[in-house]
C-alpha cells in the first residue's frame, strides 16, 4: 500500500506540475518585435494586455509523462477553461478560474495501472501590473480505476513569478526569472487521507525571445511571439496579443531526474478582445429521476447565447462518461441526449453548452437520479410495449419513470 501512495502523491504533483507550466509559461506576455513579419503592427516595446471580467480561454492539454521504472501517465486536461472572474485595481491582482477534465491512463511499471477520469476546478491570482503569478489552487475530483480520488492542491511562487520584466524589446539578450515554489496539499483515495508538501526553487531557466510567425490552432490563426526555455528540448511557447494570452504550448523533456515527457496545449477559443460571449448556463437537466440498468433513458435542458449563436449540449451523466455535442439548435431551443447506466448507483447528470465559436458555458446544476436495478419484464403486453415504444409515448415515458 506504502508503493501506491506514492504513485498517487507523484500522480497528484504531475497533474499540479502541468497547470503550474500553464501559467507559469503564461507570465510570458506581450513581446514586440519591431524586425520579424507578422499579419498585424505592433509596437517594439513590450505592453500588458489588459485583462477583462469574463474574458475566457479555452485549451487541450496533452500530456505523456513517465517516470523512468515506476509508472508513466498519458492523457489530457480537456477542455480546460481559463476565466478572469475578478479584476482588483486596488490589490493590483487578477483572479482567473479554472475548470477542466481529466482523462488518463496510468501503468505502474510491475503492477497493474487504470484509468484516471475527473473534474479539475480551482483558481489562479496574478499580479495585474506585470502578470506574475503569485498562486494558484485547484480540486480534482473524481475516480481511479473504482476508488474515489479527491486531491485539493495549493501552489505559492515568493516572489511572484514574474517569468518577464517589462518592458521587453526582441533586441534584450537571454534572461532568467528565478523564484521559490512551494506545493501543498491533501490526497484522498478510497479510505487512504495522503497529505503533502514540496518546496524548491525555479532557478537557472534562460528564457530567450526566437522569432515572430504565424501559429494556427483550433482557435484560428494568429500572430504569434515565439519564447524558448532551456529546461525542455524543446521548450517552446506562442504568445499572440490578438488571444492577450497563449495560443500554444510545447514541451519535451528527454531526461530530467529520471522523468521523461512531451506536453501540447492548443488553443481551442477566446473572447478575448472581440464581441463574442459565453452561453448563458443551461438549466437543471430535466429526465427520469429512477430507472432501471440497461435502459435507455433520455434527459433535455435548455439553454440561450446572449449573441444569439446556435448552441451544442454536452450532457455528463455521473458515470465519468460524456454525451457527444448535440446540436446545432438555435439559441433558447431545448437539446435532448439519452444514455443507458451499467451499474446500480446515483447519479448526478448535468450538460453545459457551447456557441458556434466552441465558446463554452459553465456546467448546470446536477440532477439526480438513482437506477436500482434490472426488473424482468415478464408481462406480454410490457414486452410488446417496449417492442414498440413510440406506439404509445405517454405509456413510454410513465415506464420510464416506474424504472420498467
Amino acid at each position: 500500500m506504502k508503493k501506491k501512495k506514492q504513485y498517487t502523491i507523484l500522480i497528484t504533483l504531475l497533474i499540479t506540475m502541468m497547470i503550474s507550466i500553464t501559467f507559469v509559461s503564461a507570465s510570458s506576455t506581450n513581446i514586440k518585435n519591431p524586425n520579424s513579419v507578422g499579419t498585424s503592427a505592433y509596437e517594439d516595446v513590450a505592453e500588458l494586455p489588459e485583462w477583462s471580467l469574463d474574458d475566457y480561454w479555452l485549451y487541450d492539454m496533452n500530456f505523456d509523462f513517465t517516470l523512468v521504472g515506476s509508472f508513466s501517465i498519458v492523457g489530457a486536461i480537456k477542455d480546460m477553461e481559463l476565466i478572469v472572474s475578478d479584476v482588483d485595481e486596488i490589490d493590483d491582482e487578477y483572479t482567473v478560474s479554472i475548470n477542466g477534465i481529466l482523462d488518463a491512463t496510468l501503468e505502474l511499471f510491475g503492477s497493474s495501472g487504470g484509468s484516471i477520469k475527473g473534474f479539475i476546478t480551482g483558481e489562479a491570482h496574478f499580479v495585474k501590473s506585470t502578470l506574475a503569478i503569485k498562486d494558484f489552487e485547484f480540486d480534482a475530483d473524481g475516480k481511479f480505476n473504482y476508488l474515489e480520488m479527491k486531491a485539493v492542491t495549493t501552489m505559492t511562487f515568493d516572489p511572484a513569478f514574474d517569468f518577464f520584466a517589462f518592458p521587453i524589446k526582441s533586441t534584450d539578450p537571454p534572461w532568467n526569472a528565478d523564484t521559490t515554489g512551494s506545493i501543498s496539499g491533501n490526497l484522498e483515495l478510497g479510505t487512504a487521507n495522503i497529505p503533502f508538501s514540496v518546496e524548491g526553487p525555479f532557478e537557472d531557466e534562460v528564457i530567450s525571445f526566437v522569432t515572430r510567425e504565424d501559429v494556427t490552432v483550433p482557435a484560428g490563426t494568429f500572430d504569434s511571439f515565439k519564447i524558448s526555455g532551456s529546461l525542455g528540448n524543446p521548450s517552446e511557447l506562442w504568445y499572440s496579443p490578438d488571444a492577450g494570452y497563449l495560443v500554444k504550448i510545447h514541451e519535451v523533456i528527454d531526461e530530467w531526474s529520471g522523468v521523461t515527457a512531451t506536453l501540447d496545449m492548443p488553443l481551442k477559443a477566446t473572447t478575448f478582445n472581440n464581441d463574442n460571449h459565453r452561453p448563458d448556463k443551461p438549466s437543471k437537466p430535466t429526465g427520469p429521476l429512477k430507472g432501471a440498468t440497461g435502459v435507455e433513458h433520455t434527459y433535455n435542458a435548455t439553454a440561450t447565447d446572449p449573441d444569439g449563436d446556435e448552441i451544442y449540449y454536452k450532457f455528463y451523466w455521473g458515470d465519468g462518461t460524456f454525451s457527444s455535442w448535440v446540436g446545432p439548435y438555435p439559441s433558447g431551443n431545448e437539446g435532448s441526449a439519452s444514455h443507458k447506466w451499467t451499474k446500480q448507483g446515483s447519479y448526478e447528470i448535468k450538460v453545459k453548452v457551447k456557441d458556434e465559436h466552441d465558446v463554452q458555458s459553465e456546467w448546470s446544476d446536477p440532477l439526480s437520479v438513482t437506477m436500482p436495478r434490472n426488473r424482468a419484464i415478464t408481462s406480454p403486453f410490457l414486452k410488446f410495449l417496449q417492442n414498440y415504444p413510440n406506439l404509445f409515448p405517454i405509456l413510454r415515458l410513465l415506464l420510464q419513470r416506474l424504472g420498467l
